[in-house]
């Protein structure tokens, strides 16, 4: 079929939209990749053929959009556009084999981690509600998870017998029931204090959980 890529690019968007009813957004994206890709190369008017469609080529358009400035997502969904394009050229017989190999991946840097600094998690513990009893509890939980440290699952598994508040102490259970001893701060301290004053008597003994649901029972990690 003696095409050009322009052409081929009309009928693949058509495809898109008709066949696989992709959005608007979609559709505006491919086209904004295949266009760049055959505007940089000058290829609009060329046939597919293997020479035009060569390795080399796709590796110096991705090349280009990296000098241009563009990021790596950026670049992996112009990659991924090019191989969706060769792969319906080759399903309308356009080319004799599938060439959507020859785009090479895009290989991303890990990003930094973000992380909340102390001033702004100081003012937003300080932010949350604390008048009801689960409200307390939400506060509590969240304070031992950033002031310890802990794991998800030694949070939950805490009983009231583990914290010590004439020491200062909360006893942690880890992977395979390894002990181990934190100290708790103040803030800490008064958060389990306030919780367990406002939960019912009987619900504060050593063997009862720290942090339950409201049916009473101990409060899983997916709830968490």
């Amino acid at each position: 079929m003696d095409q050009s890529l322009a052409i081929w690019l009309s009928r693949f968007l058509q495809d898109l939209s008709d066949t696989r009813r992709s959005s608007s957004h979609t559709l505006s994206a491919y086209r904004r990749d295949l266009e760049r890709f055959l505007t940089m190369q000058s290829l609009a008017e060329k046939m597919p053929t293997d020479r035009i469609l060569s390795p080399g080529r796709f590796q110096d358009f991705l090349a280009g959009l990296a000098v241009s400035g563009l990021g790596n997502r950026s670049i992996a969904r112009a990659a991924a556009s090019l191989r969706s394009f060769l792969s319906f050229m080759h399903r309308r017989g356009a080319t004799p084999s599938d060439w959507s190999d020859r785009v090479p991946s895009v290989k991303f840097a890990p990003g930094l981690p973000r992380f909340v600094n102390e001033s702004q998690m100081q003012k937003w513990l300080a932010a949350l509600p604390a008048r009801t009893r689960w409200q307390l509890r939400d506060r509590a939980l969240l304070v031992l998870l950033y002031s310890t440290g802990a794991r998800l699952s030694e949070v939950v598994g805490l009983n009231w017998g583990d914290f010590s508040a004439e020491d200062n102490t909360l006893r942690l259970f880890g992977k395979r029931s390894r002990e181990r001893i934190v100290p708790v701060g103040q803030i800490l301290a008064g958060a389990l204090d306030a919780l367990r004053a406002e939960s019912p008597a009987d619900e504060v003994t050593g063997a009862k959980p720290i942090f339950v649901n409201r049916s009473g029972g101990r409060l899983t990690g997916r709830s968490v």
